[in-house]
């Protein structure tokens, strides 16, 4: 079925190309979205200005827990874009590495945990590459 759309005429096709288009930018807005305010919550971090959690110690004495600047969700996006531009599938050692390069902080006394913790909550997004890494895992993997 052909209709006019806008002065063009449209099929069915087209239409589902439409809406796959308009998917994709809804996934780039959100992105985009998280990237803005993972700088703002960086400039607030960086101005004093930054939420801490309280949470009780074994001696209850109440101790402040640092929180990463940006979301498990963007660390998860940031580590995707370094392992895809490496080309190859990347240590957490590797991505912590990146990480710091790029200015990305991430909280905590053992970072490699934390990103660790990050990575195996997208477990559905990523595989273990045994003694290689993580890899995106809708990405072919160019080492197999």
């Amino acid at each position: 079925m052909n209709m006019q759309v806008g002065g063009r005429i449209m099929d069915e096709r087209s239409y589902y190309e439409v809406l796959q288009r308009r998917r994709e930018l809804q996934e780039e807005l959100r992105v985009l979205n998280e990237i803005i305010h993972g700088y703002e919550r960086l400039k607030e971090l960086r101005s004093g200005n930054a939420a801490r959690t309280v949470e009780a110690s074994s001696d209850d004495k109440p101790r402040l827990r640092e929180r990463n600047v940006y979301s498990p969700r963007q660390l998860a996006n940031f580590a995707r874009a370094e392992i895809l531009k490496r080309g190859r599938p990347m240590t957490r050692g590797e991505l912590l590495d990146a990480f710091e390069s790029e200015g990305i902080p991430l909280a905590g006394r053992d970072k490699a945990r934390n990103l660790g913790t990050i990575m195996w909550r997208f477990r559905e997004e990523f595989e273990n590459v045994p003694g290689r890494g993580y890899w995106p895992k809708d990405v072919p993997n160019p080492d197999r």
